[in-house]
């Protein structure tokens, strides 16, 4: 897997490229993203993530979603403030 600045490059290929690898596929993977396709929640399932979550476009809203992500997950999961 080539490592650095993946321009043009779609989140499902590198989900698949860690999970090829085999020092990265034990990393917890979670997917957040604009897509409500059940095409592409079933692919990332299939590619075995964590979690699948859509991100809503306002802002108050998302940070809901990451701290309750982080609630979800781990106490000790640092969510950056936001000023």
């Amino acid at each position: 897997m080539q490592r650095g600045r993946t321009p043009k490059v779609d989140g499902r290929d590198v989900l698949a490229d860690i999970k090829l690898d085999d020092e990265l596929r034990s990393i917890p993977v979670v997917i957040m993203t604009a897509s409500t396709s059940d095409e592409d929640r079933i692919e990332s399932e299939r590619l075995d993530v964590q979690a699948y979550l859509t991100k809503p476009v306002d802002l108050e809203k998302f940070l809901a979603l990451v701290k309750a992500l982080k609630s979800f997950w781990h106490e000790d999961m640092i969510v950056p403030a936001i000023t």
